[in-house]
C-alpha cells in the first residue's frame, strides 16, 4: 500500500520528500520543508502530535504545524494541494483537468476534541489538524481560549457572487473543471458555502458597464430588462447541487 501511495502522489505532481506509513493503518503525505526549518521530530509528526505555534509562525489568523495529510482504507480519498512555487512565499495549488484539491470533512468530534484548518506561506492550504487537550504549554506559544457560553452575532451563513466576469472565466474552462470550481466553493468536498448573490447588472470586474434600465425618466420600469451577460454568464448557480444550497 505505501508503493500505491507512492505511485499515486508522483502521477499528481507532488512535491514531497517522503511518506511515512502511521501506526494506525493509515497513509500520510509528509512534506519535510516546514519541519526541518522547526528541528520538528519527524516521528512525532506521523503520530499527529501536535505542535504549538510561536508568533512568528502565525500567517493570516494562526498556524498550528501537523503537516500531514491522510486517508483511511474504506474511506474517501482526501486530495491535499497539488503545490507549484512561483518565487519565494509564494506557493498556490493546481487545478486542472485531472486533479483538484479539496478540503478533508470535518468529521465526527468527541467530547474534548478540537479541530483546526490552517494555512501557510509554504504550501498547506487549509489542511486539517487534530488538536488535543495538553498541560503543557510552550514558551512563547499562542493560547486560543473557547468559551461556547459566549455567543454574539447569528451567522446566517457564507457564500459568494455570481457575477458576469466570474462567469466568463467559469465559461472559459473545461467543464471538468468548472465543475471542480463550483465544487470547491459550494460542495460537499469544498468549503460549503449555503449563499449566493446575483448582483444587478454590471459590476466592477465587468468587460463594460450596463444598466437594465437605460431609458431615462422611466420610472414605472417599463423598459426594464435583462441582458446577454445575465442569461449566459450568471447561470452557473443553476449548476450547484448541493442540497444544502436551496436558498
Amino acid at each position: 500500500m505505501l508503493s500505491e501511495a507512492k505511485e499515486f502522489l508522483l502521477k499528481a505532481n507532488f512535491d514531497f520528500d517522503s511518506v511515512c506509513q502511521l501506526s494506525d493503518g493509515t497513509l500520510a503525505l509528509q512534506l519535510f520543508r516546514l519541519y526541518q526549518s522547526l528541528n520538528a521530530d519527524k516521528n512525532a509528526i506521523c503520530r499527529k502530535s501536535v505542535f504549538l505555534a510561536s508568533p512568528a509562525m502565525v500567517f493570516t489568523v494562526l498556524a498550528i504545524v501537523l503537516l500531514c495529510s491522510s486517508t483511511t482504507d474504506g474511506q474517501e480519498t482526501h486530495r491535499p494541494c497539488a503545490a507549484r512555487s512561483l518565487g519565494e512565499n509564494l506557493v498556490v495549488c493546481v487545478c486542472n483537468t485531472t486533479y483538484c484539491d479539496d478540503i478533508e470533512p470535518l468529521g465526527d468530534l468527541r467530547l474534548g476534541q478540537a479541530v483546526l484548518y490552517y494555512s501557510n506561506q509554504n504550501s498547506s492550504r487549509l489542511v486539517k489538524s487534530n488538536l488535543r487537550q495538553t498541560a503543557n504549554r510552550a514558551a512563547g506559544s499562542i493560547l486560543l481560549t473557547l468559551d461556547s457560553r459566549a455567543t454574539y452575532q447569528k451567522m446566517l451563513g457564507f457564500g459568494g457572487a455570481f457575477t458576469d466576469s466570474a462567469g466568463i472565466v467559469l465559461q472559459s474552462l473545461p467543464k471538468t473543471m468548472q465543475d471542480a470550481i463550483l465544487e470547491g466553493y459550494y460542495g460537499p468536498s469544498g468549503l460549503q458555502y449555503t449563499l449566493g448573490r446575483v448582483p444587478m447588472a454590471s459590476t466592477d470586474f465587468s468587460t463594460h458597464e450596463y444598466s437594465y434600465a437605460d431609458t431615462p425618466g422611466d420610472f414605472s420600469l417599463v423598459n426594464f430588462s435583462l441582458t446577454t451577460e445575465d442569461w449566459e454568464y450568471k447561470l452557473f448557480l443553476k449548476t450547484i447541487r448541493n442540497p444544502k444550497n436551496e436558498q
